[in-house]
């Protein structure tokens, strides 16, 4: 681990999981963010910070997109 890192628990915050073949797809028409923005560089992880929108386009809550790491 880093030493410049800090890690802190956000108590207002929720973790979910949107797994499959369309996930990016899907998270493509319900956020603020291009999901083609979202690589990682250098092999460190990759993070959108994003609003979540409703069916008219308002955004209903902001959250933060980041990529888990994978085994192997």
């Amino acid at each position: 681990m880093r030493e410049d890192l800090i890690i802190t628990k956000l108590k207002n915050r929720s973790v979910i999981s949107v797994r499959g073949p369309d996930a990016t797809s899907f998270l493509q028409n319900i956020i603020t963010q291009d999901m083609k923005s979202f690589k990682d560089y250098d092999g460190e992880r990759a993070a959108l910070f994003t609003g979540f929108l409703n069916v008219k386009g308002r955004i209903l809550m902001d959250g933060i997109i980041v990529k888990p790491k994978l085994a192997g």
